[in-house]
């Protein structure tokens, strides 16, 4: 389906983001100044800028991370503060740091589940039918069996790179309608980028994925690629 064929997920309208800097100084400093984004249904979208320029901050606007936001967001028709899109739309988020997201005592197996059921759409279902399902993702995802073998092992004593891709794993397994990534290979070693892009890429066409990236996409990543945003200084650049 063309992106122009696509009913509209959300809406942000003029979004501008302050943050208040010492007494002693009489400004504030802009993170992002009157910003206006669509996002279509199935949209894969890139979010590209130097460092500074307000990549991440527009991500965590639309996770809802950011209360005090001037400007609004558009959900079904609905005008609402943007701060509330995950209110309306059914959202998870991979972080670039996985400590932020990864509770050290948990096992494996329970970081699957519990991300699986904190998703709306599952929460009607059993534990049981919870495990069941997050085993046949394990099953369907052979190249992850270095992981998969350590189900029961707390996340503690995983390594970085495989701590990132139980976060991967827990937000793609639950299915959410969209999938927010603020550069999720930042951190990695090539064999853990080509592993984190390989299972991005198996993300249902039907699933709308908003990706932060300083630096070039895979080729794969970039096939991709419905539209980019390139910030600027706060802003987006429509050259």
């Amino acid at each position: 389906m063309m992106r122009s064929d696509r009913p509209t997920l959300f809406s942000l309208s003029n979004i501008t983001v302050k943050y208040s800097t010492t007494q002693l100084e009489s400004s504030d400093i802009i993170a992002l100044d009157n910003v206006s984004v669509s996002v279509c249904k199935g949209d894969f979208v890139r979010i590209s800028g130097h460092n500074g320029s307000g990549k991440s901050t527009l991500l965590h606007v639309i996770a809802g991370l950011i209360p005090h936001v001037q400007g609004h967001a558009i959900v079904d028709n609905q005008v609402v503060k943007a701060h509330l899109i995950p209110k309306y739309v059914n959202l998870a988020m991979v972080y670039q740091n996985p400590d932020d997201a990864i509770v050290p005592f948990m096992t494996v197996r329970d970081h699957l589940v519990f991300r699986y059921l904190r998703n709306g759409k599952n929460r009607h279902k059993s534990r049981k039918q919870a495990h069941e399902d997050c085993m046949r993702f394990c099953a369907k995802h052979e190249y992850m069996l270095p992981l998969w073998k350590r189900l029961d092992d707390e996340a503690m004593r995983l390594s970085g790179g495989w701590k990132q891709m139980l976060q991967l794993a827990c937000v793609i397994c639950s299915n959410p309608d969209l999938i927010l990534l603020d550069e999720p290979t930042s951190q990695l070693s090539l064999e853990f980028v080509e592993l984190a892009n390989t299972l991005i890429s198996t993300v249902s066409s039907d699933c709308t994925v908003i990706i932060v990236s300083h630096a070039e996409l895979s080729e794969v990543m970039q096939s991709r690629v419905d539209v980019t945003w390139r910030m600027v200084n706060g802003t987006l650049d429509h050259d």
